[in-house]
């Protein structure tokens, strides 16, 4: 934690402001669960429209206008993994802080901690073991906060692999219990004096964050039985 942890928020100068939060722990922990509960509540509305859709599906039902343009502007997935991304990124980048690994001061984040790759910030910068599927999830989530959930497109073709630029373009997606048990591990790697000063603790995010998990449920068609 900031040398200046006792003086007032208020009394704060921009550049003593920027060095208190990024300096935090307890802040980049407490944005990432933040941003991995918003993501929650969007897979919810992704997930129960889903179902819908494939309850009332039949093989030889065809789709109505008002259904196509429904389908075409349904973001809702994309949503997802952004704020899932974000809440990965914030989570990695507040590891880092706690190992006492990056000291934040001045009026602005140090070059090294602007990057997005999640998987080189855990790894490289605070020696965290990943397995193959984490690495996975956590480079499409780089993917999504890069390009695939701001744009209908990449921001150049080198983001496009192969001579298929249809796989490129594939909404690849993890299920939040996934992002659950990541999210959890990092924390758990958060020491408990890192969140002094606050009521909060690691363990109380790590719970918050398994109460409110969406389960994971399989779909399913009026004509599966």
């Amino acid at each position: 934690m900031p040398d200046n942890v006792s003086k007032p928020l208020f009394e704060m100068t921009s550049e003593e402001l920027i060095a208190y939060f990024g300096s935090s722990p307890f802040s980049w922990a407490c944005h990432g669960v933040g941003l991995l509960r918003s993501a929650y509540v969007v897979w919810g509305t992704y997930w129960g429209r889903l179902k819908r859709s494939c309850q009332e599906a039949t093989a030889s039902q065809r789709v109505s206008p008002a259904e196509e343009l429904d389908m075409s502007t349904d973001r809702f997935i994309h949503a997802y993994k952004l704020l899932a991304a974000l809440a990965m990124e914030n989570l990695a980048k507040g590891l880092v802080i706690a190992q006492d690994k990056l000291v934040i001061s001045g009026n602005k984040l140090p070059r090294e901690f602007l990057t997005h790759d999640i998987v080189s910030i855990l790894v490289q910068n605070a020696g965290f073991q990943l397995n193959k599927h984490e690495r996975m999830a956590l480079a499409d989530s780089t993917k999504a906060i890069i390009w695939q959930a701001r744009y209908p497109m990449p921001k150049g073709s080198a983001h496009l692999a192969g001579q298929c630029p249809g796989m490129g373009f594939a909404q690849w997606f993890y299920h939040p219990v996934s992002f659950r048990k990541l999210g959890t591990r990092m924390l758990q790697g958060f020491p408990e004096d890192g969140f002094q000063g606050g009521s909060v603790s690691a363990s109380d995010l790590i719970r918050i964050l398994t109460d409110e998990c969406p389960p994971v449920e399989t779909l399913k068609r009026p004509d599966d039985g």
